[in-house]
């Protein structure tokens, strides 16, 4: 059933980059749904420079997983493990995506980025809902981000006077979706 919007925090080590996402409980195979992204902790201030991480590009797909168990005949149960044990096959594919190049807020003042974009299931790919069936079968779905960030320097006093440093990192991280109709 629909309830909450979901809230995520994901970390991103070595840095002090942080992400929190808020995103629908509910997901359906038509339509579009609201994302919200904000990216913390993207500027560190010395006494007299920054350095801070600009975003440069962001990536967003949906992957469906499907997972299947075959179990084996009681012929070739030893080759598996045994009585009730089965093979596990597994195929995962894209149904929706979109690559972002602007349309965010960065404010290095506060330290953060925000953005908020919407995403949808293309529905020509013909997508299964979420399940779970006791015959082995099961259906996930995850939002999957990517971003790509690159390290700046800049002195206190001219903030707009940014020097690349040449450090660049790509964070990835996904989120768990409920696709049902």
């Amino acid at each position: 059933m629909p309830g909450n919007d979901k809230h995520s925090v994901r970390i991103f080590p070595p840095t002090d980059l942080n992400c929190r996402v808020t995103l629908p409980s509910v997901i359906h195979p038509i339509g579009e749904f609201l994302v919200y992204m904000r990216l913390t902790g993207i500027t560190t201030k010395q006494k007299d420079t920054q350095t801070r991480w600009r975003l440069r590009k962001m990536n967003w797909h949906i992957e469906e997983v499907e997972k299947m168990i075959s179990p084996a005949c009681p012929k070739h149960a030893h080759k598996v493990g045994g009585e009730g044990k089965g093979l596990s096959h597994e195929e995962s594919r894209t149904i929706g995506g979109d690559e972002m190049k602007q349309g965010w807020k960065s404010d290095f003042d506060a330290g953060e980025i925000e953005a908020e974009f919407k995403a949808s299931i293309n529905t020509a790919l013909k997508p299964v809902c979420d399940m779970v069936s006791p015959a082995g079968l099961t259906v996930t779905h995850a939002l999957v981000i990517e971003f790509v960030v690159a390290e700046e320097w800049a002195p206190n006093k001219k903030p707009n006077q940014a020097t690349p440093t040449g450090a660049a990192r790509v964070l990835r991280t996904q989120f768990h979706l409920v696709v049902t109709e």
